[in-house]
């Protein structure tokens, strides 16, 4: 399968045309915002919700695998991440994830670099200390690299943020709130990814958080 795996085209999946569908594990559907690959993929964007005591039988991520839980509890045999906490589980790790009474989680599979292969990350960004601007927008440094630069961003209502341009592909996935992109209105859940060189405007007129990642990380053949 090959979902909005061109990085030379602008996409977006919206909230409203958005639609869960099964995984081969009883209790635990997706939605997909780009994928290449089957079941083991090469590399994948998504929206996972799992049911109460539903499970992924235990697995290898060969290329890392990157989360934020969005609601609920999300568990593997190494912790329980609750809603807000961030997670980098390196190239090769292996877990048995499940929840026991439900969760939802945004995660990024297969685009993390062989380098990047000793530890897990976990950030709490509910308890992390964010840098404030004088406008009132925040920000949280994620994760920077040469491959990518991934942050949260709070905007409070009425924030009309500059017009910015990038080099990289630009992603961004709307954890609360909603944003108008472009041209493109963005609710909660939505997700979009601009072209490289594209303009970026962004603002927000009841506030909205924000997870971009400038860059598409690292691309296996």
């Amino acid at each position: 399968m090959e979902f909005n795996v061109d990085f030379e085209k602008t996409v977006s999946v919206p909230t409203q045309s958005q639609q869960f569908a099964p995984t081969p594990m009883v209790g635990v559907e997706r939605i997909m915002f780009e994928r290449l690959g089957g079941e083991v993929v090469k590399r994948a964007t998504s929206v996972v919700r799992y049911q109460p005591e539903s499970y992924f039988e235990s697995h290898v991520h060969a290329g890392g695998e990157e989360f934020i839980t969005l609601s609920g509890v999300f568990s593997d045999e190494n912790g329980d991440y609750p809603k807000g906490v961030y997670v980098r589980n390196p190239v090769t790790s292996t877990h048995r994830p499940h929840s026991k009474d439900g969760c939802e989680i945004f995660v990024k599979l297969g685009q993390m670099p062989e380098s990047e292969n000793q530890t897990s990350f976990v950030l709490d960004t509910t308890q992390a200390k964010w840098r404030k601007e004088d406008n009132g927008i925040a920000s949280l440094q994620l994760w920077l690299s040469e491959y990518e630069d991934t942050q949260l961003i709070r905007l409070p209502a009425g924030s009309v943020l500059p017009e910015q341009q990038f080099d990289a592909a630009t992603e961004f996935f709307v954890l609360d709130g909603s944003i108008q992109l472009n041209d493109e209105h963005l609710d909660t859940r939505a997700w979009a990814r601009v072209k490289p060189k594209q303009s970026i405007n962004i603002r927000s007129k009841n506030g909205a958080t924000l997870y971009r990642k400038i860059g598409i990380g690292f691309v296996r053949s």
